[in-house]
């Protein structure tokens, strides 16, 4: 049993189900695994900011239990970048020492740098592309953090093979495959009373549902989704579309076939799945969500749904046969909706999502710490 740190990209406690909180979890059952939290949101007024930015740094260092895992909280500066490194660094490699920590994941790619010279064994998980642009300022610096990090990991891990290919090219050395997926036991597992009581709640009773789960932003392509579904909710009076999760930089149209839920607790998303007849996945098209593994492709198909995706290369690669993929054209997203609605699922299809059981992940993720 290794003492483990998880130190995420983002801090999401409590709002969406990301790929370092799972991970954590299930390692958790072979090691003593502690998980890097701080204030989620800096977004919105400045004031706000300034808020969060000032209770994170004149916080006291704390442990305490949240989801199943050991959350730590530490000082942490936001800004100014140039000396938030050097400030994180020292609180973050501080606490670790004192607290005997073996192994530190990160995923960090703005925050927590890890020194070269160090006591405990290091791990870069590229769990999306550094960023998509570096244009700006702020770009190129993502960029120039994650290139020392990476350089100075002893591993370097990705959950898509088009991440993996981009980091072994990028930094001439071995990155290990650490795909994304899903509870299947959990997912699969959920009673038919709490999946009737969400479809009551959202009187989605009679209904053919179809639906996006999880953070909605800049980055899906909404408003095509809203004109692709109002030319087939004339095709079909008892459609609706149901979009489950917190919305970023998009103000949801309203109607009575149209539904927007709002923040879900990850512990209760899984009956949500179930609610869906056909899941969407309208990503945008850019290197990013080109390389990205996306989660939800895996829970939509654990749950036995037809899934129509933007032409992602990653979802390409996958080729699973419940998954329609079409370019962003209203008339062939129509036509793909129709085909989904018609769409039975085989009993062969059972087995797609077998090897992304999050056990079977975190068995591979061992072997590597085992490795190092």
């Amino acid at each position: 049993m290794k003492k483990i740190l998880f130190i995420p990209a983002h801090a999401v406690e409590g709002t969406i189900r990301c790929r370092a909180i799972q991970l954590a979890r299930y390692l958790s059952e072979r090691h003593n695994v502690k998980y890097l939290t701080w204030s989620s949101d800096f977004t919105g007024s400045l004031a706000g900011r300034a808020k969060n930015m000032l209770s994170d740094f004149f916080r006291r260092s704390s442990v305490f239990s949240s989801e199943k895992i050991t959350m730590v909280r530490l000082p942490v500066l936001r800004r100014p970048l140039s000396v938030a490194g050097w400030f994180n660094e020292r609180s973050t490699v501080g606490w670790i020492e004192r607290n005997g920590i073996e192994v530190v994941v990160s995923a960090s790619v703005n925050m927590f740098p890890v020194p070269a010279r160090r006591r405990f064994r290091y791990i870069f998980d590229f769990h999306d592309l550094p960023t998509p642009e570096t244009e700006t300022v702020y770009g190129r610096y993502k960029m120039r953090f994650v290139d020392r990090e990476a350089a100075k990991a002893d591993a370097v891990t990705a959950c898509s093979a088009g991440l993996k290919k981009w980091a072994e090219n990028r930094y001439r050395k071995q990155a290990y495959l650490v795909p994304n997926g899903v509870d299947l036991e959990q997912i699969r597992k959920v009673s038919a009373e709490t999946i009737s009581e969400v479809r009551k709640r959202y009187n989605l009773e009679g209904k053919f549902v179809i639906g996006c789960i999880g953070h909605l932003g800049p980055w899906m392509n909404l408003e095509f989704v809203h004109r692709v579904f109002k030319k087939f909710s004339g095709k079909f009076s008892d459609s609706v579309l149901f979009m489950v999760g917190p919305v970023t930089g998009f103000k949801p149209p309203e109607g009575d076939n149209v539904i927007y839920t709002g923040p879900v607790s990850p512990a209760e998303v899984d009956r949500y799945f179930h609610v869906l007849d056909v899941g969407l996945l309208p990503k945008i098209i850019d290197p990013s969500q080109n390389m990205a593994f996306h989660i939800k492709i895996i829970e939509y198909t654990a749950v036995k749904k037809p899934v129509l995706s933007s032409p992602l290369d990653e979802i390409k690669r996958l080729n699973w046969p419940n998954i329609l993929v079409a370019d962003y054209n209203e008339e062939k997203w129509l036509e793909n909706l129709c085909a989904a609605r018609r769409m039975p699922w085989k009993k062969e299809w059972d087995n797609l999502v077998s090897a992304y059981d999050w056990q079977i992940i975190c068995r591979g993720l061992d072997e590597i710490i085992e490795k190092l």
